[in-house]
């Protein structure tokens, strides 16, 4: 039984590109391409597809994604639109099951949606370069830790309850100044508690710590807080931008 895929992308290019290196396996095959957000979710809702490519940089992609979690039991694999850790995390929590880079190569790709429709859960790309190729993820997550870094499976103990709850503002994609506005304390205190979490935890960046976190069961994804809040408008936005091709 072949693999079925829908691809959701701006750019008219990439999607003749996809459909070249889909046509290289015979168990894959594209059912149906649009840069269409509303488009793609009635493709999806139509054609019931195994897995759904999804450009990051789609309008509204978080609702894109979080949409086609509601169409059936399709995959969201998103295109990654920015480096950033916030974007990251807020992909997972609307249901991302696969986030990558476009510098992918094919058979890499290949093996992802193969391995998307088995079920799992995977990440890929220069901006998570502690993983050689992708690899399952525990929880949403990835288990994208140094090498040489494992977290102490005692960690839970060593954070304070502040500590605690800054990791969970963290995981559920609040930048330091929102986290800060939030639980009502300054932007160098959050500063300081992030930086005893990185050393007590023995990690070097706040996405391995979500990671470590969500590993030990320190953090779990259903006991987070709200999506972070709607920043000003006049903030410039970390997520989409339609791109020209």
């Amino acid at each position: 039984m072949q693999t079925k895929i829908i691809l959701g992308h701006l750019c008219p290019l990439f999607q003749k590109g996809l459909q070249t290196v889909v046509e290289q396996d015979s168990t894959l095959c594209l059912i149906g391409a649009t840069g269409e957000s509303e488009q793609l979710l009635d493709l999806a809702r139509l054609q019931q597809p195994d897995v759904v490519i999804v450009d990051g940089n789609l309008p509204d992609a978080f609702g894109v994604v979080e949409g086609l979690n509601k169409t059936g039991s399709c995959a969201p694999l998103v295109f990654a639109p920015s480096p950033d850790e916030e974007t990251f995390f807020q992909f997972f929590r609307v249901g991302a099951r696969a986030y990558i880079d476009s510098m992918i190569p094919d058979g890499e790709l290949l093996d992802t949606i193969h391995r998307l429709a088995c079920g799992e859960c995977l990440i890929h790309g220069e901006r998570f370069e502690r993983l050689s190729q992708p690899e399952p993820m525990a929880e949403h997550l990835p288990p994208a830790l140094e090498e040489d870094s494992e977290p102490s499976e005692s960690v839970a103990p060593l954070l304070t309850a502040r500590e605690t709850d800054v990791l969970r503002y963290i995981a559920a994609g609040y930048s330091n100044k929102e986290i800060a506005l939030t639980i009502c304390i300054s932007d160098q205190t959050i500063k300081n508690h992030i930086t005893r979490i990185l050393k007590k935890m023995n990690v070097s960046d706040r996405t391995a710590a979500v990671v470590s976190g969500l590993r030990t069961g320190l953090i779990q994804l259903d006991s987070l807080p709200p999506s972070r809040p709607e920043r000003p408008r006049d903030t410039p936005a970390l997520t989409v931008q339609r791109r020209a091709c």
